[in-house]
């Protein structure tokens, strides 16, 4: 069985499931690093700032 991803720009209600990703225990034990509280409004910010181009 062949899987595939599609990639594609962030959209702005992409920060409810990336702020999920970010505070999962499950995936940052596989990931390794410190984990850190990041807020919704946080997550928000983040994005926007990201497809502006200012960060």
């Amino acid at each position: 069985m062949e899987s595939r991803v599609y990639l594609r720009a962030f959209e702005p209600e992409d920060y409810k499931i990336s702020v999920e990703w970010r505070n999962d225990d499950e995936i940052w034990s596989m990931l390794g690093g410190r984990k850190y509280f990041v807020s919704s409004a946080y997550e928000k910010k983040w994005i926007e700032d990201t497809k502006s181009g200012t960060r």
